[in-house]
């Protein structure tokens, strides 16, 4: 995961997955960014994004509910930009091998937790990298300067 402020995650390109950041915390909704413009409020030259699609649905608000309610969910876009956060917000930016963790994880939830996932939660993700647990501390040491 990549730690960025609101200027460089305006200018990520559609598909980018991300979310609030505070130290040492992934906070809010995760959000995928769906739309660009390079004319941007009228303004040549700013580039930002105008839509996210969060992977937590929209409920309906319409009806009461109590416990035991079934609650009807909807997926869209939301019209938001980068000017939405706060200007010096940070955010987490997942990389597409992370995205892929992602997805198995809701594939062991769909099957009912009915594959191992042992070998995948020793596994660690630096970019588009994957670390086994056991080589962890000898990678950390050979990328000290990179990481750090």
């Amino acid at each position: 995961m990549r730690i960025v402020d609101r200027k460089t995650l305006a200018a990520m390109p559609n598909g980018t997955v991300f979310c609030g950041y505070t130290p040492d915390t992934i906070d809010g909704d995760f959000e995928i960014i769906t739309g660009h413009n390079e004319k941007y409020d009228g303004v040549e030259n700013k580039v930002g994004f105008y839509s996210t699609l969060s992977l937590s649905p929209f409920i309906d608000h319409e009806n009461k509910c109590t416990v035991g309610t079934e609650r009807i969910t909807n997926w869209s876009t939301i019209d938001t930009c980068d000017f939405d956060f706060d200007e010096d917000q940070l955010f987490a930016v997942f990389s597409k091998t992370e995205v892929r963790a992602m997805i198995i994880v809701l594939q062991y939830a769909l099957s009912d937790c009915g594959f191992s996932i042992n070998k995948f939660m020793d596994t660690y993700f630096y970019k588009d990298e994957e670390i086994d647990e056991k080589d962890l501390h000898n990678w950390i040491d050979i990328n000290r300067r990179i990481i750090i």
